[in-house]
């Protein structure tokens, strides 16, 4: 399994340059064009002088600075540990702008990237299953306790952020919620402290959502580490809803019980898709 590099925002979506039909296949859906080209790995002052750019919609595909392995798992529907393959593709950067054909719409976009990487980049790839040891994201048997929202107040859904005993999300789905709380996924992990744990979560396997919820939620985990409560800038309380001073719980599994969701320990057949061949350099449009 590939491990990625310290790529910033490693989940991003990402843009190109002017673009070119792409040739006709029956092998599968295609853009009715689309430009690749190599770029540089995004930073921070890129996001915030406006240079990255992200849309998928059913007009458009436009990414800027994607690493290539965050397009291939785009393209199969997969978390980024569930691709073996070379490592640097983590750190090879592209620039990709794609126009959907007439009649096509946003559902059709991964078939779409997958004909485009094999065209691009001549990638070829297999499945195979490998069954782990997960934490299974279940309902408790006295139901969910959770307030369903369309969007958060702002209309937009929000990833969930977390701080010391306490993770939130504004409007988030389940299978979101425990693709952030899996032990490889790297938006969850807490820098470690003098005298305190690296990652107060505790949760030290995947975690699967088998609720069968698929709406998006408002979200507040609230427990009391092990050390009691870090103290946090005072900016972060705008970010998080206050404590609730009756929190009794002393783990986030007492965090998720509280609010309806139980994790047990099972296992899980994961599809991991295997990179046979990819070419680091795209074709030329």
């Amino acid at each position: 399994m590939i491990q990625p590099v310290k790529y910033l925002l490693s989940v991003l979506l990402v843009p190109a340059c002017m673009a070119q039909p792409s040739a006709s296949s029956a092998s599968g859906k295609r853009f009715e064009v689309a430009s690749v080209k190599p770029a540089g790995k995004i930073a921070q002052q890129m996001i915030s002088a406006g240079r990255f750019q992200s849309r998928m919609d059913n007009v458009r595909f436009e990414q800027s600075n994607i690493p290539l392995l965050t397009l291939i798992c785009m393209a199969y529907n997969v978390d980024w540990n569930r691709v073996s393959g070379p490592m640097w593709m983590s750190d090879a950067f592209v620039e990709v702008i794609a126009t959907l054909p007439p009649g096509a719409s946003k559902e059709d976009i991964p078939e779409m990237l997958r004909e485009l990487l094999k065209e691009r980049f001549k990638l070829s790839v297999h499945h195979e299953s490998k069954n782990e040891s997960v934490y299974l994201l279940t309902v408790s048997s006295k139901g969910l306790k959770l307030k369903a929202v369309a969007t958060s107040s702002d209309g937009l859904t929000k990833p969930c952020a977390g701080r010391s005993g306490q993770y939130s999300c504004r409007a988030t789905t389940l299978r979101e919620l425990a693709l952030n709380f899996s032990i490889k996924a790297p938006t969850v992990r807490m820098a470690a402290t003098p005298g305190r744990e690296s990652d107060e979560r505790k949760i030290d396997l995947p975690v699967v959502d088998q609720t069968g919820r698929d709406e998006n939620f408002e979200i507040d985990l609230q427990w009391i580490p092990p050390n009691g409560i870090m103290k946090r800038p005072v900016s972060d309380d705008a970010r998080f809803p206050p404590r609730d001073p009756t929190v009794k719980a002393d783990s986030i599994f007492g965090a998720f019980e509280a609010v309806g969701l139980v994790l047990r320990p099972g296992r899980y057949a994961f599809d991991v898709i295997v990179v046979d061949h990819v070419e680091r350099e795209p074709v030329a449009n």
